[in-house]
């Protein structure tokens, strides 16, 4: 078990070392940069695209799905652990905002968003949440094609919520790239604690 606290470290280690490099100033050149590349002749039926991907790690969507899940799953280890990754990650991500208070970026179309930038909320909820469901669908799906099809969905939506939030123009690439070590520190993290194996088949 030990091995999930030194990986929950590492990635600590590294949103830590990121933040700094933040503070400093080091990251500005490259946000400003990534920043224009989709700044300028984005036809607007991808920033929909986008939009909706972002909608799928937002907490109007997440919240009901988690209800629903807690109703579908037996095992009240399940339920538990479910609960803390929504409610932890999105008390960390809220946290490090009003810590940091790293001012939004305009969007490039839309209203600006009420919250601090650094990190991303939606990046941080839609990693843990299709992570800790990728791992029940590993573990309690018995039909293969079933299995397979929400795997590749959970994958999918991991790499393409962080992506959609730099198009869309309301973070910064440094704030998603903090959102991620911050999320793979907290799923560990939880691993450490839980002491148990909780996916049991």
């Amino acid at each position: 078990m030990k091995k999930y606290l030194y990986v929950c470290l590492v990635f600590l280690g590294l949103f830590l070392l990121w933040s700094c490099l933040y503070k400093l100033g080091y990251l500005e050149e490259m946000d400003l940069f990534v920043r224009s590349i989709f700044e300028n002749g984005v036809p607007m039926s991808l920033y929909s695209i986008a939009s909706c991907i972002s909608f799928f790690s937002s907490i109007y969507f997440l919240a009901p799905l988690t209800i629903v899940f807690l109703f579908i799953f037996q095992n009240h280890r399940e339920k538990l652990y479910l609960l803390i990754t929504l409610i932890g990650s999105t008390f960390l991500s809220q946290a490090f905002k009003l810590l940091l208070k790293r001012e939004r970026a305009t969007p490039f179309f839309g209203t600006l968003p009420k919250d601090y930038s650094y990190p991303s909320g939606h990046t941080i909820a839609g990693i843990c949440f299709y992570s800790f469901l990728y791992v029940i669908l590993d573990k309690k799906v018995k039909k293969t094609s079933f299995r397979i099809i929400g795997k590749v969905l959970c994958i999918s939506l991991m790499i393409l919520i962080p992506f959609s939030r730099i198009f869309l123009g309301v973070h910064y690439l440094s704030d998603v790239i903090a959102s991620i070590f911050l999320s793979f520190s907290f799923l560990f993290g939880l691993l450490y604690v839980s002491k148990e194996d909780i996916f049991k088949r």
